[in-house]
């Protein structure tokens, strides 16, 4: 079964709230695919306002509990700089390129809602999950 990373994107739609990426998180633990993120993830966690309300960091530290977090390795930082160098001008952020290389490192399975940034990355697999939060 390959693993699923999910980018900060669908893990921030789920902390505020938006019930598809809630019932896209329901239905992942439920049915046991291994779910993994990069430590970049957690670092944009915790650059966001929120973070500066105890509960909120609080039920974050909780939510992250349920992942399997990856460092950033030296093989996954060069792949990342190859990344970058190739898709930059497609939109590739730093940050995204690390998690595109830890995709792709893990042979996982990428989630996000920002797909036009990691579809040019040839090799990696890229999902969506609904946008439309009604």
């Amino acid at each position: 079964m390959t693993d699923l990373l999910l980018d900060t994107s669908v893990l921030i739609d789920h902390l505020r709230g938006y019930k598809p990426a809630s019932d896209f998180f329901e239905t992942v633990f439920n049915s046991g695919v291994p779910v993994i993120i990069s430590s970049v993830s957690e670092m944009e966690l915790y650059a966001g306002k929120s973070m500066e309300n105890p509960a909120v960091e609080e039920s974050t530290k909780n939510f992250l509990k349920l992942f399997k977090v990856l460092p950033v390795t030296v093989a996954i930082a060069r792949q990342a700089g190859y990344l970058l160098r190739l898709h930059r001008n497609h939109g590739l952020t730093p940050i995204d390129a690390i998690i595109a290389a830890t995709a792709l490192d893990q042979n996982a399975n990428l989630i996000t809602r920002n797909i036009k940034h990691f579809r040019p990355v040839k090799g990696l697999i890229v999902f969506d999950i609904p946008t439309d939060y009604d």
